[in-house]
């Protein structure tokens, strides 16, 4: 809560999609992929449409007549306002004259996103195309199929799905000096979360792995109120799975689910990589 003469702190913004460094995740494959682009470069948190340096997946030149581009987050995070930048060169990549949108479900099946409100309503070359959903869905994937009606490639330069969190909260993942979480395949290994507040916040906590994996939280005790300035540490029993392979880093994703005063929902998180011992 904002102290006298002051309003509430403004929302903290996350991109989910985003992965700078073009490696582990999130992973961006697709089904075809010109040469000289790559599906990394469309979720690397830069939206240029320019051909040097390139940030873009395109299609270009593709034998399929369609093609998807697909973003594997590996660990489920709500997703809600989703963002997408097509690339159109005036040439042989154009913007596509429509799109559909799917999340992974948690046994493995691509459905279409419910409650899709899009802004514009048809995809717009030089924007950004966003699309808000009446209810956040929780999915550890995304997959985007844009078409052309007389086919040709099209492209994507930035793709994001933003996350707004609770400035009042700090919460953590503790691991290792190196900065990650061992585990050991088919053993289970306890890892502690953190949750700090600035103010007195209830909150439920909850630690997400990849499909496959397993977490309990030690002492079960659902939403808790947490004191300003205090620490709220909780426990989980994470088992990754036996046929894990060694140079595997797998992340694990701390989601924090509290109110702000107006009664707003905020989801705030932290992600961190583990490593096989």
């Amino acid at each position: 809560m904002g102290s006298a003469g002051r309003g509430p702190e403004a929302p903290r913004l996350v991109d989910d999609l985003a992965n700078v460094a073009r490696s582990g995740y999130p992973a961006a494959t697709a089904t075809y992929t010109f040469a000289l682009d790559s599906p990394a470069r469309a979720v690397d948190g830069q939206d240029l449409h320019i051909d040097t340096p390139s940030s873009r997946w395109t299609n270009y030149g593709s034998p399929n007549p369609t093609d998807r581009l697909a973003v594997d987050l590996g660990a489920a995070v709500p997703v809600s306002d989703i963002r997408i930048s097509f690339y159109d060169d005036g040439g042989g990549v154009r913007t596509p004259d429509a799109y559909t949108l799917d999340y992974r479900t948690g046994d493995g099946r691509w459905l279409e996103l419910p409650g899709q409100r899009r802004t514009p309503a048809v995809p717009r070359r030089g924007v950004l195309n966003r699309i808000l959903l009446d209810a956040p869905v929780t999915t550890d994937g995304l997959r985007l199929t844009p078409v052309r009606d007389g086919g040709g490639g099209v492209g994507v330069s930035a793709w994001q799905a933003w996350r707004a969190e609770d400035p009042r909260l700090g919460v953590a993942v503790l691991t290792g000096e190196d900065g990650t979480v061992a585990v050991a395949p088919g053993q289970p290994v306890e890892v502690t979360t953190t949750v700090t507040t600035t103010a007195a916040v209830t909150v439920r906590p909850e630690l997400l792995a990849p499909r496959g994996w397993s977490v309990a939280e030690r002492r079960t005790a659902g939403t808790r109120h947490v004191r300003a300035g205090a620490v709220l540490r909780t426990r989980w029993t994470v088992t990754a799975p036996t046929g894990l392979p060694g140079d595997a880093v797998e992340p694990l994703r701390l989601l924090v689910h509290s109110r702000l005063d107006d009664g707003t929902p905020r989801t705030t998180g932290d992600i961190v990589p583990t490593r096989v011992e």
